[in-house]
């Protein structure tokens, strides 16, 4: 079967499966063509088909004659998968890794000790792994890359209606699309299925599924900020947050966000006192972070309570409980007072609470951003008929509503159903002051603490970046004390979260830092999102292209601990050692580094790089000729101080904004050295 003809707008080979029951009667199993639809005497189903420019979206309506309950709703598609596709599956929730696969892996359950621990976080109770090659899954899309770096792509544009898992079958030549809406009741007509699906280049096929969803464009912008917890964890307290931010302040790094994480809360889950070590509460720390001119954060987890909070001990009755006896874990944390469990949103006093939490968070306190955590948390089981899917998406809806205008970051949270409903999202595992959490990849956790799996997922999920709302692909760690990270692994994660981050955070204690590491940091300034994203991953070699303002940047990234050879393609390239030189050539990418281009025109001029950012260029908000001359304006963020180059071609002196500079043979080229 040819790539193409299994986008199935029409397919020749799909169909679809419903499992049903009727109150009295046996199980029914009935088959149908996807866009055709089905009728019979307990049912129809309706298909609505729209097609445009090669893609095409697929809405499926159950309208039942009779109740009925869902035992299995599917669609199958044959797949003659290749020995050269990769399978990008998106995971369970923020923290669950997320690439693209080689059709030959696998993906295993957590090992069982750990099932009663850990297995809610991710979909380990619900999904039955079977952990053989070839048998791989993700949620709200997927798509399989071909040798000719095409993509065909499936993703769905309603998680309300249930959560969509595209299970990929390898050696049954098959891919199932599947609504988790197991044991749900219909009455009335539904939308069970809303189904986006193309084929084409990376780049067009994301812009149709984006442009596709009902929600608008987040009109926020990229932010940086400082946040305690990777540092200071629970032991945060006041003269901490207050020593950071003098040396933020003093040392006039332009970060956006000083947000405190947890630890400063009397439990998880009573949220209006604070704990013993915050006796003046937590106003005069928002009002500090204001006059440092920073916006204020807050870290919460909303939806859940620890066994040592007042809800557990005086209103048992908010928490969703699956019988009179027992209430609902949602996970096991030790560092609070061990299990915690979901609240019951849905409860008008939980509602009531949750409104005088964010009333006394956001408007008394005067905090501006919420990161809000462990959000998957309520949604673990269906509740009262309505569908994993359905109750995430009401969560969020509520806890949109309850916060306004304010900033939300979310976290710990499938993401279908947070895309367009916050500012920014968690795209990654937790990363660590280490390079992976060996016991936790041997015993299968894919929600594991790693930073080599949370830059997988920094990089596999870039696609949603500013699109379904910015990605926070997790803190960096640059400072030396307290982190076993690198050098070239500490550079790696700072300079791969500028790249494909939305928000990007540090917990370090800058004061620290020494010369080479403030300098290194400080040229991260501004941060903004790059443009048009090319990566291609050769078994996690990256070699990433992409553009800003006109400028072309090439990188690679290495993320193995084996030295790789990268091509370098003919042009002339400036790199951040401050050395030009001219393609066709090889270098030497050691383990663990990032090495990043900018593609330079060698003509009167133009731009030839610069130390004034890791990306070279991003610093100019002007660089143009004007009257003979040229003019170069700086990011208000930048630093001031540095180097840049300009081609003087064969003139023996050129113009930046109105001195005159010398031309001289630098670096191999016609230069002048313009010094700030």
């Amino acid at each position: 079967m040819e790539f193409e003809s299994a986008i199935f707008f029409p397919a020749p080979r799909s169909l679809g499966r419903l499992v049903y029951l009727v109150e009295g009667n046996p199980v029914k199993e009935i088959l149908f063509e996807p866009t055709s639809g089905f009728k019979n005497e307990d049912l129809e189903i309706k298909a609505e088909k729209q097609t445009k420019n090669g893609n095409g979206r697929l809405q499926l309506y159950l309208h039942p004659k009779r109740e009925l309950s869902i035992r299995k709703f599917e669609l199958e598609l044959e797949w003659a998968y290749q020995q050269e596709d990769k399978l990008f599956c998106n995971g369970y929730q923020s923290w669950t890794d997320s690439k693209e696969f080689r059709i030959w892996e696998k993906m295993e359950n957590i090992a069982a000790f750990l099932h009663e621990l850990t297995s809610r976080s991710g979909d380990y109770t619900f999904y039955p792994y079977c952990g053989q090659k070839g048998f791989l899954h993700g949620y709200t899309y997927t798509y399989i890359r071909n040798k000719s770096n095409s993509l065909a792509f499936y993703g769905s544009l309603n998680e309300r209606c249930g959560y969509t898992i595209f299970q990929h079958i390898v050696p049954e030549k098959k891919l199932l699309i599947i609504k988790d809406i197991v044991s749900l009741r219909y009455t009335e007509p539904s939308l069970i299925l809303d189904l986006f699906a193309g084929f084409g280049s990376e780049k067009d096929i994301f812009d149709h599924y984006w442009r596709s969803h009902s929600f608008s464009s987040t009109i926020n912008k990229p932010i940086t900020g400082w946040t305690s917890w990777y540092l200071h964890y629970t032991k945060i307290t006041p003269e901490i947050i207050y020593s950071n931010l003098e040396t933020y302040s003093r040392l006039n790094i332009p970060i956006d966000v000083f947000q405190i994480d947890d630890g400063y809360q009397k439990a998880t889950g009573d949220w209006i006192h604070t704990n013993s070590k915050f006796p003046e509460g937590m106003k005069p720390i928002a009002d500090a972070i204001h006059q440092k001119g920073y916006k204020a954060g807050l870290w919460l987890a909303p939806l859940i309570c620890e066994k040592n909070s007042f809800i557990v001990n005086e209103h048992p009755d908010w928490i969703f409980s699956p019988d009179s006896e027992h209430l609902q874990k949602a996970g096991y944390n030790p560092l609070w007072s061990g299990w915690y469990y979901a609240l019951n949103f849905y409860k008008p006093e939980v509602k009531d609470y949750l409104k005088e939490v964010f009333d006394t968070v956001l408007h008394q306190w005067g905090f501006d951003l919420v990161k809000l955590d462990f959000l998957f948390a309520p949604a673990l089981v269906p509740y009262q008929n309505k569908s994993r899917g359905q109750i995430m998406c009401e969560a969020i809806d509520l806890l949109r509503e309850l916060c306004g205008d304010k900033l939300i970051l979310g976290c710990g949270v499938p993401l279908g159903p947070a895309f367009g409903k916050v500012d920014y999202c968690r795209i990654g595992n937790d990363i660590s002051p280490g390079w992976e959490t060996k016991w936790m990849r041997n015993l299968r956790v894919r929600e594991r603490i790693s930073t080599n799996s949370s830059l997988n997922n920094t990089i596999s999920r870039r696609h949603i970046n500013s699109n379904g709302f910015f990605n926070d692909p997790d803190v960096f760690i640059f400072r030396k004390e307290k982190n076993h990270l690198s050098a070239a692994q500490r550079k790696t994660l700072l300079t791969l979260n500028y790249l494909f981050g939305g928000l990007v955070f540090t917990s370090d204690d800058i004061s620290t830092y020494d010369d080479a590491q403030l300098s290194f940091y400080r040229k991260s300034f501004p941060h903004v999102c790059k443009e048009e994203l090319e990566v291609n991953n050769e078994n996690q070699f990256f070699t990433i292209r992409f553009k800003y303002k006109g400028l072309e940047y090439l990188a690679f990234s290495n993320l193995t601990k084996d030295w790789r050879d990268a091509q370098v393609e003919d042009g002339m390239y400036f790199n951040a050692e401050m050395t030009i030189f001219k393609g066709v050539k090889t270098i030497r990418i050691q383990k663990y580094e990032t090495k990043v281009f900018v593609k330079i025109r060698p003509e009167l001029g133009a731009f030839a790089g610069s130390n004034l950012h890791i990306f070279p260029g991003v610093e100019m908000t002007k660089f143009e000729m004007v009257d003979g001359g040229l003019q170069v304006e700086l990011d208000r963020k930048a630093i001031k101080k540095g180097t840049f180059f300009v081609f003087g071609s064969d003139q023996e002196k050129i113009s930046v904004n109105g001195k005159e500079y010398q031309v001289k043979e630098e670096m191999g080229a016609r230069l002048a050295r313009i010094e700030l």
